[in-house]
């Protein structure tokens, strides 16, 4: 599989970064600057161990709209890995708020590009196991898997990879984007998460189609699927 390009981050370009530009976002290892108008740079931190030991395959081989690897890998004058970057993705983190704003429409629409994308990587041998919400952004074109360098590469059966991209994906949608008296109102009627793993197009127009005839209502957003459910 082929790597990124490699570039070296000079030490004042790495101190300049740090004291003028306002980080986006951070986690345990890395931080996150904006780097150009569609590039931001992701910053090792002292406490992450072993950088170089993770893998990094290029975005513009291997990428596409729902997952965002590479652009380059920067390192410092002794050859450490220092630094990544990488697309700049514009939206709002995916949370049970903007989960709920969106039309079925729109929700159906997401998931097919996202099960699209999906197996684009799978077809790569590419296992995206984050399954962190957190790093999945949301915006008018779609859900966006930023965590680049949380994936492996699987010699196995692509269908079998594709299955489990999928199940890592919508596990955030049971555990997280969904609430207790939804996930009751699922089991109740036998849309278990198996269902939403394998199938979750099917899933969201079952769901819609249960809710809609239970309160004959035309059901439009998830919102009104999320209020109906909980009056019982």
């Amino acid at each position: 599989m082929e790597k990124p390009e490699f570039f070296i981050l000079k030490k004042e370009e790495l101190r300049n970064i740090r004291m003028y530009r306002i980080p986006l976002d951070s986690g345990s290892d890395i931080t996150c600057y904006p780097y150009d108008i569609n590039t931001v740079i992701k910053l090792f931190e002292i406490t992450c161990k072993s950088p170089q030991d993770k893998l990094y395959i290029p975005h513009d081989k291997y990428g596409n709209s729902s997952y965002n690897f590479v652009n380059k890998v920067g390192t410092n004058d002794n050859h450490l890995i220092t630094c990544y970057t990488m697309p700049f993705i514009r939206g709002e983190k995916l949370s049970r708020y903007n989960f709920n704003e969106l039309s079925i429409s729109t929700l159906l629409y997401f998931i097919s590009i996202f099960l699209d994308d999906t197996n684009k990587i799978s077809n790569n041998g590419i296992f995206a196991y984050d399954n962190f919400i957190s790093n999945i952004m949301i915006n008018s074109t779609g859900f966006h898997c930023i965590d680049p360098i949380d994936f492996t590469l699987m010699d196995k059966d692509p269908s079998f990879i594709e299955s489990e991209n999928i199940k890592v994906f919508f596990n955030n949608f049971w555990d997280y984007l969904f609430n207790d008296d939804l996930r009751s109102f699922c089991n109740i009627h036998h849309l278990e998460k198996e269902f939403l793993y394998t199938d979750p197009i099917g899933f969201f127009i079952e769901l819609t189609n249960i809710v809609s005839n239970i309160y004959n209502k035309e059901i439009t957003s998830v919102k009104e699927i999320k209020i109906l459910t909980k009056r019982r």
